[in-house]
């Protein structure tokens, strides 16, 4: 019998520590006119820091390949300090397939892309 009670205490713990979080997110967004798609996003925000800035590197260092040792400059780059490991970057933001799309736009365009 107790054990009946402490496991459906844990229950409930489980399920409100996961669930005001989540409520408490969607009245925010709610509040702040944050929605899913359209031009106020949680990613618009990222999107002319970061994302602009990564496939325009990808972009150029792509298009300005010749051969295939020239492809290690699309996974270190020396572009920040004394160099990176530019590899996690690119899995995190640009392995997808549509950003193969942006290589058809320039570098003042690709805002745009984005968008």
């Amino acid at each position: 019998m107790l054990k009946g009670k402490v496991m459906k205490s844990i229950r409930t713990k489980y399920f409100l520590a996961f669930n005001i979080p989540v409520i408490l997110l969607i009245l925010i967004y709610l509040f702040l006119g944050i929605v899913p798609f359209g031009s106020k996003t949680i990613m618009s925000g990222d999107l002319l820091g970061q994302y602009v800035a990564i496939n325009n590197y990808i972009r150029n260092n792509i298009i300005g390949i010749t051969s295939l040792s020239e492809l290690r400059n699309l996974l270190f780059s020396t572009s920040a300090g004394l160099g990176i490991n530019f590899f996690p970057v690119l899995t995190y933001y640009a392995f997808s397939p549509l950003n193969l799309i942006s290589l058809f736009f320039s570098r003042g365009t690709m805002p745009l892309f984005l968008n």
